[in-house]
């Protein structure tokens, strides 16, 4: 699997995360201003921190993703771990929703977010810098991890790749695009679905970021002429295409395949390189339930951790999981910071 970036220089980050998200942007990590909350020690012996987590008895979920990989992941380390109850927030408003109770939460000094998991690099960029991240955490299965996806403090926990699903009635097998302009297709016209670019994650704007990259303003101008039915979010635009109200449209595997496993006419490709958005999870430096926390983390990042959010084909990994989606070849995460910067002019081009 391999990653491509861009390697643009870091921009001013305060800024460009208001820009983004419209926070107010509030002191952590040890402030008077954050949670109230004394954390517990934690034990330099492994051993000991799984039993002090056990004495603690809870561990507080903050999650953006989908319902079902927090259902598997949930199941199976309380399965492992019976004397830690789980306890989840799910934000069904993806980043921004999560980061707006997070920022709340500080704001109040009530902080109780244990572990968190969001796809919203600009936002995590300031979270390290606010010291809302536990850097410190080390847990044994870190040791298995490229650390590429294992750094300060924060974890990939699953890489959401985007594919192009298309209704199996509706196009011909021999007219599936193998390119990305083979998409930006005239044979398309009145039948694509796109996403709205989305300023909160990388996970809307990266496919349009790869389009300026690769093939340059005319192409996402060009798209606007197939006159494509907008959706604001890729789920949705697949249930819509697995409906029949499209013939075709950009998605997230994942979706894709569950709609195809429970017998939808729909079928999808990854076209390379394949725009992928990156959900990473850190335990909370406030965490109330620290010892649980890094529990709950090394789990995460276990072989059944990663079966468990897997399924059957129901997720990607970072690691070698035989039930796991098939990786592309070549993913593309584009530099955040460019996406944020062109998020105006992509929308402009989309006339939005």
């Amino acid at each position: 699997m391999k990653y491509r970036r861009a390697g643009t220089p870091k921009s001013r980050l305060l800024a460009a995360t208001a820009l983004v998200f419209g926070l107010t942007l509030t002191a952590c990590g040890g402030d008077d201003s954050t949670s109230e909350t004394t954390a517990a020690e934690v034990p330099d012996d492994w051993d000991a921190v799984v039993e002090a987590a056990k004495e603690e008895g809870s561990v507080q979920l903050y999650f953006s993703i989908g319902q079902d990989i927090i259902d598997h992941l949930s199941e199976g380390f309380s399965e492992k771990y019976p004397e830690i109850d789980v306890e989840v927030y799910r934000s069904t408003g993806g980043s921004t929703t999560l980061i707006e109770r997070m920022e709340n939460d500080l704001a109040a000094n009530s902080w109780v977010a244990d572990v968190v998991d969001l796809a919203a690099p600009l936002w995590l960029e300031d979270a390290l810098d606010r010291g809302i991240v536990a850097t410190d955490v080390t847990v044994p299965n870190a040791e298995n991890w490229d650390p590429e996806y294992w750094k300060d403090g924060t974890m990939l926990l699953t890489p959401t790749v985007l594919c192009v699903a298309y209704n199996t009635d509706l196009v011909d097998p021999d007219d599936v695009p193998t390119t990305w302009e083979e998409l930006n297709d005239s044979r398309w016209s009145g039948q694509l679905a796109i996403f709205e670019p989305r300023p909160d994650t990388n996970s809307h704007t990266n496919l349009y970021q790869l389009f300026l990259e690769e093939f340059g303003e005319d192409f996402i101008t060009d798209l606007t002429e197939l006159d494509p039915r907008v959706w604001d979010n890729a789920n949705s635009l697949a249930e819509s295409i697995a409906a029949g109200e499209s013939a075709i449209g950009t998605a997230f595997t994942h979706k894709a395949e569950d709609l195809k496993k429970n017998g939808a006419p729909l079928d999808y490709v990854m076209l390379e390189p394949a725009p992928t958005f990156l959900n990473t999870t850190f335990v909370a430096a406030d965490a109330p339930h620290p010892n649980a926390a890094r529990v709950f983390f090394d789990y995460a990042m276990s072989e059944e951790g990663q079966e468990a959010i897997a399924g059957d084909r129901q997720g990607h990994s970072v690691l070698d999981i035989p039930s796991a989606l098939e990786n592309p070849d070549e993913m593309y995460v584009p530099d955040v910071h460019d996406s944020a910067e062109n998020y105006d002019l992509i929308m402009e081009l989309l006339g939005r």
